[in-house]
């Protein structure tokens, strides 16, 4: 399993959403086994996206479609802001 958290701003999280609302059930998003979205709370134009694939390779596939980038920028995600990190599981529990 791998999964990328996506750091980014966006110049409105309301157009942003309705854009991110759309994307995730096209058939873009089908190798998407489960998606987190987080909002900042003393920024709300910070948004963390984490999506979890089978494979590093269908995580890659789905980066590098032009069509996310598509999307990206009809949300008004500020390109310069762009963080990706692909990362895999070691550990987890609860308290």
């Amino acid at each position: 399993m791998t999964t990328v958290f996506v750091h980014h701003r966006v110049a409105d999280y309301t157009k942003w959403r309705a854009v991110f609302d759309e994307w995730i059930k096209s058939a873009f998003s089908r190798d998407i086994k489960t998606y987190h979205v987080w909002r900042g709370q003393d920024d709300g134009d910070l948004v963390i996206v984490a999506s979890t694939f089978a494979s590093r390779q269908l995580a890659d596939a789905a980066f590098n479609n032009p069509a996310l980038g598509e999307a990206m920028a009809r949300a008004g995600v500020i390109q310069s802001s762009i963080r990706i990190d692909y990362v895999g599981e070691v550990g987890s529990g609860s308290r």
